[in-house]
């Protein structure tokens, strides 16, 4: 296998990890690796993907077929919470268009538009609540 061979399978997983909204911290974890280092060095380029670290990722729903040889298997993600919608399709298919940079910034557009909605349910279950105490005194 090349070094371009290894430079590819480790951009792929990086791309199904992130497709997944998986970090690369939690996809360590559910994999049983008690250290992401790991796998950080391996989605950083600076180690192989073991045959063994793949296996045990295959937890998190990655298209293993797809990390090893660039080819997509019919069925990848045997959960069903992983079927991806028309509308899901098609955002991940613009996604996947933009290169890395580009797929970072998206991402924490999206991460800081979730925090909002956390935030705004927050701020409406305090109001509620004070509210509530309001009308008992």
């Amino acid at each position: 296998m090349s070094s371009g061979d290894v430079e590819q399978i480790h951009l792929r997983l990086r791309e199904e990890l992130s497709a997944r909204g998986i970090s690369l911290a939690e996809a360590a974890r559910q994999a049983g690796e008690k250290d992401p280092q790991g796998l950080k060095d391996v989605v950083g380029g600076r180690k192989r993907l073991s045959a063994e670290l793949l296996a045990k990722l295959a937890v998190t729903g990655i298209d293993t077929q797809y990390v090893l040889t660039g080819v997509r298997t019919g069925t990848a993600e045997p959960q069903a919470r992983f079927a991806l919608t028309p509308r899901k399709q098609k955002l991940l298919d613009l996604i996947e268009m933009l290169d890395e940079k580009g797929q970072e910034e998206i991402q924490e557009e999206l991460e800081k538009i979730k925090r909002m909605k956390e935030l705004e349910r927050e701020v409406a279950e305090l109001k509620q609540r004070a509210g509530g105490g309001q009308n008992k005194a």
